[in-house]
């Protein structure tokens, strides 16, 4: 009695192992697809990044053109004011840029009246707080009003003060000290 020897496709280890390669082949040729689907997203971004490059440039280079022109009318007009000043070089002017403090043209007794009437009319029935917003009041009008204004900057932070409050000098004062803070002046 012979033994017909059983077929390799019969054979569970066979049998495995085929599973196995399937999987595999699956498994990478997944892979390779979803590769293939990156990178021509990557093409795509690329085209449309070189896209946005190009038309940056181009602004860019429209900018740097209108700067030029600029300068040469900024320099056109320089020479054109050298022309001018330089006629009256001869004659000697006496020019002198004086900064005032704008707090200085307000009268101390008006100050003082409009002062009190607003801490009347806030607290009408409490005497110790009208007496101390009139304090604080009147001692931030000092502090302004001694304050030395020495540039152009200063002035205008001053008159922004003055013009987002125009009657409360503490919160006037407040904004001027924080516009300088801010600007490290």
């Amino acid at each position: 009695m012979s033994t017909v020897p059983m077929p390799l496709y019969k054979k569970w280890w066979f049998l495995a192992l085929m599973l196995a390669l399937t999987i595999v082949f699956l498994f990478c040729s997944a892979l390779i697809i979803t590769s293939y689907q990156k990178i021509s997203l990557l093409e795509e971004e690329l085209a449309e990044l070189t896209e946005e490059k190009k038309e940056v440039l181009v602004e860019k280079n429209q900018a740097l053109k209108q700067l030029e022109h600029v300068k040469m009318q900024l320099s056109e007009l320089e020479d054109k004011l050298a022309g001018q000043t330089a006629t009256s070089h001869d004659t000697p002017t006496a020019f002198s840029a004086t900064l005032t403090n704008p707090i200085l043209s307000l009268d101390k007794k008006e100050v003082e009246h409009a002062v009190y009437q607003a801490a009347q009319e806030k607290y009408p029935k409490n005497k110790t707080m009208q007496q101390y917003v009139i304090k604080e009041q009147l001692e931030s009008y000092e502090y302004l009003k001694e304050y030395e204004i020495t540039s152009q900057f200063e002035l205008n932070h001053l008159h922004d003060a003055m013009k987002a409050h125009p009657d409360d000098f503490t919160a006037m004062q407040m904004v001027f000290e924080e516009e300088l803070k801010a600007y490290e002046y």
